[in-house]
Formats: structure tokens, sequence, C-alpha cells
């Protein structure tokens, strides 16, 4: 933990108002559930990842839909779901486009998105912030009332642990995905080609492990 413990302390503070102050309140929720989606994904998210795992959390979940593309707030592109990123994230987050030579380069908003762009904070400190007291920071602007009660912090460290495997579990029930075992245990997905498929079909149970850990 000594990697968490001292984020720069002029870093924390703009860290700090650009949460508070940059980010248009109304966006705060969605905020959070992005930071919390790149602090703890067990792998790499493009951004496709992240339009499909966003719409599967509980929050924006309807089982009377069909399909994730069917909510009310699903960003339908990922050039669109690029630019509600730089957005709501107040710039600390960014896109980058792995070519097919090796090289890396960042990915422009006026550029389009390829399957290989990835989503990442544009630098490190910002995910040791966040790791370390920043998403309760961030969390406490969802609620009106000045003061949170131990009730409400509780909630938000449940809420915290559970994100992956609800948003897991909620895609592949909503997006009717099967997963299939040969002789050999390897799996094979039957059902939509959207991206999330693979992501939500390796990590759900460890995301579940963790949120059963939290809960105990």
């Amino acid at each position: 933990m000594e990697e968490l413990k001292k984020v720069p302390q002029e870093l924390s503070k703009v860290y700090e108002h650009i949460l508070s102050e940059v980010i248009e309140l109304r966006n705060r929720p969605r905020t959070l559930l992005l930071m919390q989606w790149i602090c703890l994904a067990e792998s790499p998210l493009t951004v496709a990842d992240i339009r499909f795992s966003m719409a599967s959390d509980d929050a924006y979940i309807d089982e009377r839909r069909q399909s994730c593309s069917d909510l009310k707030d699903f960003v339908g592109s990922d050039e669109r779901m690029q630019r509600l990123i730089t957005s709501i994230s107040g710039g600390l987050v960014e896109t980058i486009r792995h070519k097919h030579n090796g090289f890396v380069c960042v990915q422009h908003i006026d550029q389009p998105v390829n399957d290989g762009s990835i989503v990442q904070f544009i630098h490190q400190s910002i995910k040791d912030f966040l790791l370390s007291g920043g998403l309760k920071f961030l969390a406490q602007y969802q609620y009106t009332t000045a003061r949170m009660t131990t009730r409400s912090h509780r909630r938000q460290s449940l809420a915290k642990a559970t994100i992956g495997y609800t948003s897991c579990i909620n895609y592949l029930k909503l997006e009717d995905v099967s997963i299939i075992y040969d002789s050999s245990f390897r799996y094979r997905i039957r059902g939509p080609s959207q991206p999330f498929v693979r992501y939500a079909t390796q990590y759900w149970l460890v995301h579940a492990e963790e949120a059963e850990q939290c809960v105990r």
C-alpha cells in the first residue's frame, strides 16, 4: 500500500477541484461509475466495453428491454462515448489506440475510434488518488445532504465492490449470452458479438468473489 499513501498534496487538490468543480453535478453519478470501472477492471477495457459495462449497471438496467442498446441512456457509438468520457471525466481519462505495428498513440476526439482503443487515466497518480479516497470523495456529491451517514459510506463500499459482478451478470442476462463448455472444460460463447461479452464471461466470477469478501 506504500504506493497509494502519498499522492502529492498539490495533485490531490487539483483532482478534487476537477471532480467537485469542473465536472457538472448531473454527470457525477456517471463519472463515479466510469472511474470505478477503470480502477477496478481486471483487464483494460475498450471504449466499446465501457459503453456496455456502464449501461449494464443497476442504476440504468431495465430488464423489460431486449438488450443494452434498447436502454434509454445507452450511448450508441464509440465516437459519442469517447466525447462523453472526456466530458464526464473532466479530462482525467483518455483513450489510447494500439496500432498494429506495436506503437501506441493518443486517440484524438475528432478521430474515429477503432476496436483496439482502450480507456485509461492520463496519469497513474489519478488511479492512486481515487483508490486512496478519491472515489469516496466523488461519491459524496451524489447525495444532497451536506453530511453523509455511516450507512451511506457502507453502501458506497458495497457498491464499489459489487459493480463488476452486477454489471457482468446484468449484461449476460440481458443479452442472452450462453456459455458452452467442451470436453476439455474450455468455454465457447454463444450469443451476440457485441463488445463486453468476453470480459463479462471471463471475469464475472472474479468480481463475484471480490464482492463476497467485502460483505463478510
